[in-house]
């Protein structure tokens, strides 16, 4: 699990901003409190960001997404004179010199444990890795530049000595198999998900749950019960275009390491709509961009579901009616749903998901951005709203900042053509 993230110098985020899932004591507790207790504190199976466009709230979460890559990728896939692929801060020259320092605070087999780095354009400076088994710090790893130190029976030797400069030695070490590294490594690989782009995940991905029929009663139901007139979905294979297919065998022939099927199939989600003669298929190209990302994001929290990890979305309302992005954060929030401690991290403009009891005030955060561009993450607890406080009426009023300043936005709009 998740309990904070904290990130400096990377994208519009300039000086170091905190992310945290760990609850807040005092508040009121009901189904949307923790998932279980973690130590002696409770973590939160959601946090949402608000923000003006262009205030940072997805670069929060693209930050956290390029630590995971580094973690992921960065001894196997990175060139090894490519330097690191980071974006600091570019409105201010003097911190493109300056690191980007990223940690992360997680809850791994009953113990908490932190993990970092600090990387410029060419090379890793800093990583550390600790836990705190017994409630104390214990130190696993730490490197400074290409010196490291171990915590006693850490053992990773091997892999210091193919640890490149501009390689996380997480990386290295899980590729040679350290088994505490492993461990760490196998959260960025397996533990967190990240929905930044279209929603539509891959046919291997429908494959799968078409393949299950667990998961695809599992998404029928949800799909049905969104009110969309849909019954079911299915797979459906068919021919490949003749010409597409000379030059998918030319790739073939060319690049064999490529290790592409012989004969691929074209296949297609059909789903069942109702109709009055019986039910009707209705392909994926064909249905709304609502219901494409609706079904793309249920796909994606039923996988997050079901392995207990943190899925991050930008823009969770994208194309989607308030009350279906405010069931997919239901899903994580219910623990009858959410058995294995999965967590969702989002942003969005969605103001009604600030209503009702969905949303705690410990999971609503705000980016803003100084006169300087640089962003500013906080909390809504910052400002101790009353329990009967409107949330949403609050935002939209500016109690609360980040909200974009029109200025004579309305008066440029409204010019006549005379005026022009």
């Amino acid at each position: 699990m998740l309990l904070k993230f904290t990130v400096e110098n990377y994208l519009s985020i300039r000086e170091k901003q905190e992310l945290s899932l760990v609850a807040t004591g005092g508040l009121r507790s009901g189904p949307t409190v923790a998932l279980g207790r973690a130590g002696h504190f409770g973590v939160l199976p959601a946090a949402a960001i608000y923000g003006a466009n262009a205030a940072g709230k997805t670069n929060v979460l693209a930050a956290l997404a390029f630590a995971a890559a580094a973690v992921r990728f960065s001894q196997t896939n990175w060139p090894a004179n490519g330097g690191v692929p980071r974006v600091p801060f570019r409105l201010d020259p003097r911190w493109k010199m300056r690191p980007t320092a990223i940690e992360f605070d997680l809850w791994l087999d009953g113990a908490r444990h932190t993990y970092g780095f600090e990387a410029d354009d060419e090379r890793v400076l800093r990583e550390w890795l600790d836990d705190f088994p017994n409630g104390r710090r214990r130190m696993r790893f730490t490197r400074d530049g290409g010196r490291f130190e171990f915590g006693r029976g850490f053992g990773g030797a091997l892999a210091r000595k193919v640890t490149r400069g501009n390689s996380l030695y997480l990386s290295a070490a899980a590729q040679s198999n350290q088994p505490e590294a492993k461990k760490i490594s196998g959260w960025f690989t397996d533990g967190v998900a990240f929905v930044m782009g279209p929603r539509l995940p891959g046919p291997g991905e429908f494959g799968r749950a078409v393949g299950d029929s667990k998961v695809a009663a599992e998404i029928s139901q949800a799909l049905a019960g969104a009110d969309l007139g849909i019954t079911g979905f299915r797979m459906k294979s068919g021919q490949i275009d003749k010409e597409y297919m000379a030059i998918y065998e030319r790739i073939r022939r060319a690049v064999p390491e490529a290790e592409l099927p012989a004969s691929p199939e074209a296949n297609s989600l059909a789903f069942a709509h109702r109709a009055e003669g019986g039910p009707v298929e209705i392909e994926l190209g064909q249905e709304s961009a609502g219901t494409v990302s609706y079904l793309g994001l249920l796909l994606h929290a039923r996988e997050a579901l079901a392995r207990g990890a943190v899925l991050c979305v930008d823009e969770i309302e994208r194309a989607l009616h308030p009350l279906l992005a405010g069931e997919v954060v239901r899903f994580f929030q219910d623990p009858r749903r959410n058995r294995s401690g999965a967590q969702l991290v989002f942003n969005t403009h969605d103001t009604n998901l600030l209503s009702g009891d969905l949303l705690r005030r410990d999971q609503v955060w705000f980016t803003e951005k100084d006169r300087n561009g640089a962003t500013h993450l906080y909390p809504l607890t910052d400002f101790k709203p009353r329990g009967d406080e409107s949330l949403a009426k609050g935002y939209l009023q500016g109690r609360y900042g980040a909200l974009p300043f029109l200025g004579e936005l309305g008066e440029v709009l409204l010019w006549r053509d005379g005026n022009a």
